[in-house]
């Protein structure tokens, strides 16, 4: 069962400033993210707690809407306060299986540029061999180069 946020987040009313609804509408948003997050295990994390910046970068809105937005603090501390019981992801750092399958991916990549360099490079040198060979016998002159 997902975590639900206990509090109830204002509506929008005729009464409030645009500054007020954009902060509630954020506020609604981070509740339904959060929440989503916690019970999927997909929540940004740093060191344990949620990853307010990612989070506000997620959402399209400022880190300063935690200080300044008395709704959204709250969401970030009840999130923070449900992670304390669970365990730190250590090691890897919590990649996920698509992570490290395109971490493998990257490294096969520029394991083969490597090769493909390598064989430009040779393809390269046989070339010059070949334009000096070429020039050598119009000119009459056929020495070999080595």
């Amino acid at each position: 069962m997902p975590l639900k946020y206990p509090n109830q987040i204002p509506a929008l009313s005729s009464s409030m400033t645009p500054k007020e609804k954009i902060g509630i509408k954020n506020a609604h948003k981070l509740k339904t993210f959060v929440e989503e997050g916690l019970s999927t295990d997909t929540l940004p994390l740093y060191n344990g707690l949620m990853n307010r910046k990612k989070v506000a970068e997620n959402l399209g809105f400022g880190r300063s809407a935690y200080a300044q937005n008395e709704w959204i603090k709250d969401i970030a501390d009840w999130a923070d306060r449900a992670l304390e019981g669970k365990p730190r992801k250590t090691g890897g750092g919590g990649k996920t299986e698509l992570t490290q399958e395109l971490a493998q991916e990257n490294q096969r990549l520029k394991d083969l540029n490597v090769a493909l360099k390598v064989e430009v490079d040779e393809a390269r040198r046989k070339l010059r061999e070949l334009d000096y060979l070429e020039r050598a016998i119009e000119s009459g002159d056929i020495r070999l180069p080595w």
